[in-house]
């Protein structure tokens, strides 16, 4: 019986440790951590799972989908910038090339879409 007991106060204390624990890293809960039972505790942990979780997941969708959209318009732009930096060197390297006299050649710089599109 005394074995019991004291079983029993064991659990006790881990159960009130593992409250002030608890109550350690989430100061700003409304629990006391000198409750008897770990209902409040559960339906905490119920109400965490039901109301905050699909609002955390929603929420992490649409920043995905606007971060994803703003990383494609830049990279795109980005890629836009760079073909239109491209054109314009070899328009003055074509510039360039013109006033150079080679016998009766011409010579000429084109840029042409690639056959793989990676």
């Amino acid at each position: 019986m005394e074995q019991l007991k004291q079983e029993e106060e064991k659990e006790e204390n881990a159960r009130y440790g593992s409250r002030m624990q608890y109550l350690r890293e989430f100061p700003m809960r409304d629990f006391a951590g000198v409750e008897k039972e770990n209902t409040v505790y559960d339906q905490r942990l119920e109400e965490c799972r039901k109301d905050f979780e699909p609002k955390y997941k929603e929420e992490f969708e649409q920043q995905y989908r606007l971060v994803y959209q703003m990383l494609r318009e830049n990279v795109i732009a980005t890629i836009h910038s760079e073909i239109k930096a491209a054109k314009r060197h070899r328009r003055e390297i074509n510039d360039m090339l013109r006033k150079i006299s080679f016998s009766d050649s011409v010579y000429q710089i084109d840029i042409q879409a690639a056959e793989d599109e990676n």
